[in-house]
């Protein structure tokens, strides 16, 4: 990575993804998009680009170090958003529930995947997506199966784009049914992908907002766990062959950012100021992800993913709706 820095474009390409992840934020907080959120923005702003125009050769090492490092660096900042108080009074039912989804994604749509002929990376990183927070747990898996980029940019459109589907659906289903207001925050907490769908579509049961912001973030601070378990599952499945899966020291870093977080704001009085800093720390890790979102759809191969697009649409859909069915059944069993 160091040797990326020595080469003429370096700069010239991380400033352009830094550019593109600027226009994103911006463009992100427009009515609807505010629900996608900057992250993915910033990624079709970028395959748009990709598919206009073709940017300098030179480019690219800034582009994958965007990509690459800056991507990871900014889920270790995105830890900070952990809120323990929340988590730990979340209860064992809710606990369990999230624990049973994560475990039915990681088998039931790797299953559905393989039907709809996805490759087996590919079928990993819609498990992971829909199964745990999204597009920071698709960025976090990548690497650890051995995904390819056009593989991770197509998950991350996907898990981004119809999360917000299946997040408008639930508001309409709950505007007709009516539910009791902790159940559909659980059930939103439970069953959407990515943390600003689950407030999206909270926000219209002001009563349910708690409820499902834990359901979520239990699920968010069990992205550590699985990786490390998925690294350990892969290395020794793969025998020799998987013998450099690499460690997802990132992901550890999420987690210790949250830990500290936590411990400084309970051993401090200054609630006030932590909670100022950490509201940095989230700033600046969302805007280092979404310059890696950037360098990615910078560097998209448009003929890949043409290859699996529609596939990999159906299986992110038809795994929505199972896993939809799963949460309301566990929802009955748990008497929640």
């Amino acid at each position: 990575m160091i040797s990326e820095f020595k080469t003429a474009g370096f700069l010239p390409g991380l400033l352009f993804s830094a550019v593109v992840a600027t226009a994103g934020y911006w463009v992100a907080k427009l009515p609807i998009l505010n629900i996608i959120g900057p992250l993915a923005v910033a990624l079709v702003i970028a395959m748009i680009i990709r598919a206009a125009v073709t940017p300098p050769a030179e480019y690219k090492s800034g582009f994958t170090y965007a990509a690459k490092a800056l991507l990871r660096f900014g889920i270790v900042l995105l830890g900070v958003r952990l809120n323990f108080d929340l988590i730990l009074g979340a209860g064992w039912k809710i606990l369990v529930l999230d624990l049973a989804v994560i475990t039915f994604s990681l088998f039931f749509v790797r299953w559905i995947s393989r039907l709809f002929g996805l490759e087996e990376s590919m079928g990993w990183l819609v498990a992971i997506g829909s199964g745990i927070c999204g597009a920071s747990a698709i960025v976090a898996a990548t690497p650890v199966v051995r995904a390819r980029e056009d593989e991770s940019a197509l998950a991350l459109v996907l898990v981004t784009v119809i999360g917000t589907g299946a997040a408008l659906a639930l508001i309409a289903v709950q505007a007709a049914l009516g539910w009791h207001a902790q159940y559909y925050g659980v059930v939103a907490g439970a069953s959407l992908h990515e943390v600003a769908q689950v407030l999206a579509a909270v926000t219209p049961v002001p009563a349910a907002l708690d409820v499902g912001t834990v359901t979520k973030l239990v699920r968010v601070l069990l992205l550590a766990p699985v990786i490390l378990i998925l690294v350990a599952v892969l290395h020794r499945r793969g025998g020799e062959a998987k013998v450099n899966v690499p460690f997802p020291w990132f992901v550890v870093g999420f987690f210790a950012v949250g830990v500290v977080n936590f411990l400084v704001l309970r051993a401090t009085g200054q609630a006030a100021i932590v909670r100022s800093m950490g509201a940095w720390m989230l700033f600046v890790g969302l805007f280092l992800m979404t310059m890696g979102m950037a360098g990615l759809g910078l560097q998209v191969d448009y003929a890949r993913l043409r290859e699996h697009g529609l596939r990999a649409a159906l299986a992110f859909i038809v795994s929505w709706f199972g896993l939809l069915a799963f949460v309301l059944t566990g929802c009955w069993l748990l008497r929640l």
